[in-house]
C-alpha cells in the first residue's frame, strides 16, 4: 500500500505543518488560500457537498440551461406519476383554528363552575368543558349554526389582523352583515317564546358580534381608505350593528360615541331581563343559570363602569345568575356596591343649577354637599369591605410571594417603564386574576373618593365649609387617595408579567429549591393577554396616577396590538374612558 503523505498541498507547498482538518485545514482557512491535495480516505465519516462546492470541479458560467422535456418516442419507459394533493382548507376553517389554538385556554380547567377557574375561562372555553344538559346532543365548543355563524366573523377578523390578509377582511364585514340580518330574525321569535338553550345562543352571539365590533374599530392614524384594525389599503370599511359603515379614523369627542359593541351590550341586558323574567313566572327547575348568563352578568357590570351607569335593581342579586355562596357571593355584592357608587359619582359630577327648577343656588349646593358626603361614606364603607374580605381569604401568604426587585417593562416595549419594589408569583394562573380583579376593584373606589373630594374643592364658595368637608380637609384627603392609588397601581404592575406569562417557576423536590425565572422579552399570548385587559382598562382610565396611568395606557394599546383588539389601541391616544 502507498504511503500517502499527511497535509495539504498547499501547507507542503509553503513549508508548514498541516493540522490535516477536513475538509479544509485551519491553516489555510486563516490564510484565506485554496487547501488542495488533502489525503481523502475512503471510509471517512463527513459528509461531502456537492462537486462544485467540494471543489472537485469549477461551476459553469453563463445562464442556466432549462432540462429539455423528453419526449415519449427517446423514453418509452417512463411513465407519468400522480401525485395526490391534500384539500386545502378554507379560509373559515382556518380562521376558525386559529381562533380556537390562541384566544381559548389551551387547557381547560376540570372544574369550570369554581369561582376562581371560572375568570380564566372564555365563552368557548367554558361550554366546551361544562357539562350542560342542553348541550348534550350538540358538537363540542361551536353547539349549533347560529353560534356558528357568530363565531366566524370575530374569527376572521382576528385572522385578518393577525396574517394581514384582505380577503379575510373581507369575508369578515360580508359575514358579519348576513349576522346581523339572521340574529334579527331570531331575536323577534325568542321574544314570543323563549327556550334555555335559545337565550344561552342569544348571549353567546351577542358576545361575538360586540368582540367583533371591538376588533374592527378604527384606531387613530390610520386613513379610512387604510383601516387600522387591519393594516391592509384595499378601502375596505366593515359594517357596524346599525347596519352601516364604521366611522372614520378621527375619534370623535366622546369615545362612548364610536364605540359599537355598547349597542350589543345594551342587547345583551334586554335578553337578560326577558330570562329574569321568564324565570319568575316558568319552572325553576328548567330555568337554571348557566355560564353563559353568569359570564353575561359580569360582562354587564363591567359596562355600567365603562359609561358611568347604575345597575337595574333586577340584577344586582348575582345568586339568581349563577354566582355561588360564600366567598364569592360577597365579592359579587362588594362589586355590585362600586358599580353603584360610581354611576352615583357620575351623575353627582352632572348636576347643574340652571337645569334645576326653584330653589336658591345655596339651597343646591347644600343638597350635593349631602349627596357628596353619603357617597363618601359608602364608598369608604365598601373600601374597608374589601379589605375585610382580603384577610378572609388569606391572599398574600398563600397564594402570592415576591421574587424579583427592579424595574417593570412587562411588554419589554423600553418607551415606558414603570418603577415597582417586586414581582409577584402565584401557585396558580387564576389565584393571579382574581387578585388583579380585587386590586381593580379597590382602585375604583379609592377612584370614587378621590372625585367626590374634587367635586367638593370646586363647588365650596372661596375659603367657606360645606356641611362636612372643608377645602383644607378635602385636599388632604384628595393627597391620601391619590398616594393609595399609585400603591395599588404599583401592586397591579407587580402581578402583570406572572399574568403575561413572563415569569417561569420551577420546582426541583429532590433538592428542595424553587427557581424563578423573569423573561422580559416574552411576548404574551392573545389568550393571556385578555385575562389583564379589564384591569388595564380601568387602570388607564383613572385620572390622579400621573405617570402610572400613561405606563398603563401605553401597555393597553400593545396587548391590543397583541389581541387585535382595535378599540384598546385607542388607549395610547387622548381620548380614552375615565373613571
Amino acid at each position: 500500500m502507498p504511503y500517502h503523505r499527511p497535509g495539504c498541498q498547499t501547507c507542503r507547498t509553503r513549508r508548514i505543518k498541516c493540522d490535516q482538518t477536513h475538509p479544509v485545514c485551519q491553516r489555510c482557512q486563516k490564510s484565506h488560500r485554496t487547501c488542495a491535495g488533502l489525503y481523502r480516505a475512503q471510509s471517512q465519516p463527513f459528509h461531502h457537498e456537492n462537486r462544485y462546492a467540494s471543489g472537485q470541479q469549477k461551476r459553469p458560467r453563463g445562464p442556466r440551461r432549462r432540462p429539455a422535456s423528453p419526449s415519449p418516442s427517446l423514453s418509452p419507459r417512463l411513465t407519468p406519476l400522480l401525485i395526490l394533493r391534500q384539500p386545502q382548507p378554507s379560509l373559515k376553517t382556518q380562521a376558525i383554528a386559529h381562533y380556537l389554538h390562541h384566544y381559548t385556554s389551551p387547557s381547560p380547567s376540570t372544574n369550570p363552575s369554581s369561582f376562581t377557574t371560572s375568570l380564566t375561562e372564555t365563552y368557548i372555553s367554558t361550554l366546551r368543558t361544562l357539562p350542560q344538559p342542553h348541550f348534550h346532543h350538540s358538537p363540542p365548543v361551536i353547539t349549533t349554526a347560529d353560534l356558528e355563524k357568530a363565531i366566524t366573523p370575530l374569527a376572521l377578523a382576528y385572522f385578518a389582523r393577525a396574517k394581514h390578509y384582505p380577503p379575510a377582511a373581507r369575508e369578515a364585514s360580508s359575514t358579519y352583515a348576513l349576522l346581523l340580518r339572521d340574529f334579527s330574525v331570531l331575536l323577534r321569535s325568542v321574544e314570543t317564546d323563549p327556550s334555555p338553550r335559545q337565550i344561552d345562543t342569544l348571549l353567546l352571539m351577542i358576545f361575538f358580534m360586540s368582540r367583533y365590533e371591538d376588533t374592527v374599530h378604527p384606531v387613530p392614524g390610520h386613513s379610512t381608505t387604510t383601516p387600522g384594525w387591519m393594516g391592509s389599503s384595499n378601502g375596505f370599511a366593515p359594517p357596524t350593528a346599525s347596519g352601516g359603515i364604521t366611522r372614520g379614523s378621527t375619534l370623535a369627542k366622546d369615545i362612548h360615541a364610536t364605540v359599537g359593541s355598547f349597542a350589543h351590550q345594551d342587547g345583551a341586558l334586554a335578553v337578560l331581563r326577558v330570562w329574569v323574567l321568564f324565570l319568575a313566572r316558568g319552572d325553576r327547575g328548567t330555568w337554571k343559570a348557566t355560564e353563559a348568563i353568569k359570564l353575561t352578568r359580569r360582562a354587564m357590570m363591567r359596562s355600567a363602569l365603562m359609561r358611568g351607569r347604575a345597575l337595574p335593581v333586577w340584577i344586582l342579586d348575582g345568586r339568581a345568575f349563577g354566582e355561588r355562596e360564600g366567598v364569592e357571593a360577597r365579592l359579587d355584592g362588594l362589586a355590585v356596591r362600586v358599580v353603584q357608587l360610581r354611576g352615583e359619582v357620575v351623575a353627582l359630577g352632572t348636576r347643574n343649577f340652571a337645569q334645576t327648577v326653584g330653589g336658591s343656588r345655596e339651597g343646591f349646593l347644600v343638597g350635593n354637599m349631602g349627596v357628596a358626603k353619603e357617597v363618601y361614606s359608602q364608598a369608604r364603607m365598601v373600601r374597608a369591605a374589601l379589605e375585610a374580605w382580603k384577610v378572609e381569604v388569606d391572599w398574600v401568604r398563600r397564594w402570592s410571594k415576591e421574587v424579583v426587585e427592579g424595574t417593570v417593562d412587562v411588554l419589554g416595549s423600553g418607551n415606558a417603564k414603570l418603577l415597582a419594589d417586586r414581582v409577584l408569583c402565584f401557585s396558580d394562573l387564576a389565584h393571579a386574576v382574581l387578585w388583579c380583579h380585587f386590586l381593580t376593584l379597590r382602585m375604583l373606589v379609592e377612584s370614587v373618593c378621590l372625585r367626590v373630594l374634587l367635586f367638593v374643592e370646586s363647588e365650596i364658595p372661596g375659603s367657606g365649609a360645606a356641611m362636612w368637608c372643608d377645602l383644607a380637609a378635602a385636599r388632604e384627603l384628595a393627597a391620601a387617595h391619590e398616594a393609595e392609588l399609585k400603591n395599588l397601581a404599583r401592586q397591579l404592575a407587580a402581578c402583570l408579567p406572572f399574568v403575561l406569562g413572563q415569569i417561569e417557576v420551577k420546582d426541583n423536590a429532590a433538592w428542595g429549591i424553587r427557581s424563578v425565572a423573569w423573561n422580559e422579552k416574552q411576548q404574551p399570548t392573545p389568550y393571556r393577554a385578555s385575562l389583564v385587559v379589564w384591569p388595564l382598562t380601568v387602570a388607564s382610565g383613572i385620572e390622579g396616577l400621573g405617570d402610572e396611568q400613561r405606563w398603563f395606557k401605553t401597555q393597553l394599546g400593545h396587548l391590543g396590538r397583541v389581541t387585535g383588539v382595535g378599540v384598546l389601541e385607542c388607549a395610547e391616544g387622548d381620548e380614552w374612558l375615565k373613571f
